[in-house]
């Protein structure tokens, strides 16, 4: 953490902003005024609002697996995770729109992959040591899929209940990864 709270200042900003309009329509100058720091204090630490904006869904994944670790049961877990996505407001829904087309095709791949990573880290810790090759390919088929539900649901109002799109992704499991987590399900 920063001696002046910079980092923290600019996440805060960033989440104010983003509920009232666009990331595309959200420019450095409005941020810095918003956290009250200086343009150089931002560039010190972003080389832009997309690395801003990666930054601060690192920290609030991180943030989510801590909080998914209170769960017993997958479905538990589960909730616990949409439930998290659901408290940030639009940030989810914003981060992984396509609208944002001036975002670079790097900022974009980052936050699939961070979404598949933070999926497949959860379900590897869930099940334990992975030593079959076909249980972990189903494993990143599964997950690949369980990230573009979770991207749709937050694109699209997060209209069904966290614990309704836990219970439909618990029971879209290919039958490997039943049979693995069968103890916890």
């Amino acid at each position: 953490m920063q001696k002046d709270g910079a980092k923290e200042k600019l996440f805060a900003a960033l989440k104010k902003l983003i509920e009232a309009k666009p990331i595309e329509q959200i420019s450095v100058t409005e941020l810095v005024q918003e956290a009250g720091i200086t343009r150089q204090a931002f560039y010190l630490y972003y080389r832009d609002k997309y690395d801003l904006v990666l930054s601060a869904f690192k920290q609030l994944s991180s943030e989510c697996a801590i909080a998914m670790q209170a769960g017993t049961t997958l479905h538990e877990c589960l909730a616990i995770k949409f439930d998290f996505i659901r408290a940030q407001g639009r940030f989810f829904a914003e981060i992984f729109s396509p609208a944002n087309c001036t975002a670079s095709a790097t900022f974009k791949s980052s936050i699939e992959q961070g979404e598949y990573d933070a999926t497949i880290a959860f379900y590897t810790d869930f099940i334990g040591r992975i030593t079959q090759a076909k249980l972990y390919f189903q494993l990143r088929l599964y997950c690949h899929g369980f990230a573009s539900m979770t991207t749709d649901w937050a694109l699209h109002g997060m209209k069904d209940s966290s614990a309704t799109l836990a219970e439909n992704l618990t029971a879209a499991l290919p039958p490997l990864l039943v049979e693995a987590m069968k103890d916890r399900l």
